[in-house]
């Protein structure tokens, strides 16, 4: 699968301290089309464990990409495998080096069934 970023994430901070979207997110995949993520939308960027090698890994890396994963995760929008591997290609095309990006998405097909909340289902598992 091969996708790219359309816009840049733009990123503000809401009166709760959480991350807000200040633009609408658009990341374009070869399979699934274009994903919106709407303005205004808020996003943990990630659930990373509060451990350094965790932190270190994972926690200023791939905004863009994450920002996608939450909004995937939180509408259902496409089944948890298939928003895991959108994941995996928006880390490639925001240029995380496998190295880092491997590992965050093995996180996830791990971990992620504890977050995800899976609504309708659009194209494959």
């Amino acid at each position: 699968m091969r996708g790219r970023f359309i816009t840049e994430v733009e990123i503000g901070i809401t009166d709760d301290g959480r991350w807000r979207i200040l633009s609408p997110l658009v990341y374009s995949s070869d399979e699934f089309g274009d994903i919106v993520v709407p303005q205004w939308f808020v996003t943990e960027f990630s659930s990373v464990p509060r451990l350094p090698f965790a932190l270190w890994l994972c926690g200023n890396a791939a905004h863009a990409a994450k920002t996608v994963h939450d909004y995937l995760y939180s509408h259902g929008v496409v089944s948890r495998k298939a928003a895991d591997r959108i994941f995996l290609d928006a880390m490639d095309a925001s240029g995380v080096p496998s190295w880092r990006r491997y590992p965050m998405y093995f996180a996830v097909r791990l971990f992620g069934w504890m977050l995800y909340k899976g609504k309708k289902r659009v194209g494959p598992a």
